[in-house]
């Protein structure tokens, strides 16, 4: 750790010193940079620029440089970051961030808006070498016995799920285009509310390859939650999902060559557009499909049906509820 720190000279007729300084983590190529006043008298408070410089972006998870400055204003129960900029890479963002409530806990608020000038470049993204060394303040379980013999079983939500804390939260992102694993997902939004023991995530994406579109929500509760009195960390259990999404894609094989690149030609011409209209719902251990319906050119297609993943060695199990009306046998 290196430190490099200019005070202003302690006098007790006032009520804050000037700090400008740096605090650097070398071997992580990180540094914390301010310059503002802080308050030597109760209640104590903060408030300069502040910008927080990561070299190498965040270890097994992101490889590009990140960097974020803006106004810090800080006091005993809130902390806040107006005229935010931030760099993911050469992406540029501006916004505004805040936690507060810290102090009671009852619950902590979080909050951000980051809106994007530019594409975001999420190619730098690594998988985690070695999971079981990462670990994080979350934490979620799919066991239903302690002493259960350890197996590789499918879960799509987790059984209960642990924050150290009461936490609630609003989150919205703003991007002209998001590129991953070579795609490129245009007018992209995204915004997740927590309220207690609800989640509601809502994204969209208005330019798609094969010139299509898709806007969606999830809707994700807990039948049941506890507080540790010890720690003060909440558990939820008992999750109930529920999924919307609709969209269209115009060109169906370019579209197919992008995301199924293995579907042969002849099978990606079959049909040239599509639009659908997606419900369902999630549990931990499957995933139902009712009331949805595919298009493919006019022919439309009634959807349902539910998928449970195999337990103890045994086989998935799948049942699909299909309703057609006219179909053009010509083109199959």
């Amino acid at each position: 750790i290196r430190a490099n720190l200019q005070v202003s000279a302690f006098d007790p007729n006032q009520d804050s010193l000037s700090i400008n300084g740096a605090v650097s983590l070398v071997k992580d190529k990180a540094q914390v940079q301010y310059d503002g006043i802080v308050a030597t008298k109760a209640p104590f408070d903060a408030q300069g620029q502040v910008k927080v410089i990561l070299d190498n972006g965040v270890p097994n998870v992101m490889a590009q440089k990140i960097s974020l400055e803006g106004l810090l204003t800080a006091s005993e129960d809130k902390i806040a970051v107006n005229d935010l900029i931030g760099f993911l890479g050469s992406s540029r963002a501006s916004g505004k961030f805040s936690i507060s409530n810290f102090k009671q806990k009852n619950p902590v608020n979080v909050f951000a808006d980051l809106k994007f000038n530019q594409v975001i470049d999420l190619s730098g993204l690594k998988k985690s070498a070695n999971k079981a060394n990462n670990r994080s303040t979350i934490s979620s379980s799919n066991s239903t016995e302690k002493n259960a013999p350890s197996k590789k079983e499918k879960s799509f939500v987790p059984s209960s799920l642990t924050f150290p804390m009461a936490v609630d939260a609003q989150i919205t992102l703003d991007a002209p285009s998001v590129k991953m694993n070579n795609k490129t997902f245009d007018g992209v939004f995204l915004s997740v509310v927590k309220k207690a023991s609800k989640t509601t995530i809502t994204a969209k994406a208005l330019g798609l390859p094969g010139q299509g579109k898709v806007e969606g929500r999830i809707d994700a509760s807990f039948g049941s939650s506890s507080v540790s009195l010890k720690s003060g960390a909440v558990t939820y259990a008992d999750p109930s999902v529920s999924f919307v999404a609709e969209g269209n894609i115009g060109q169906i094989d370019k579209a197919l060559s992008v995301f199924a690149p293995n579907v042969d030609k002849k099978t990606a011409g079959m049909f040239k557009t599509a639009q659908f209209d997606l419900k369902g719902t999630v549990s931990p251990t499957s995933v139902s499909l009712k009331d949805s319906v595919l298009k493919l050119d006019q022919t439309s297609i009634g959807l349902g049906g539910r998928y449970t993943p195999s337990t103890n060695g045994g086989r998935d199990k799948a049942v699909i509820d299909l309703s057609v009306g006219d179909i053009d046998v010509d083109r199959l």
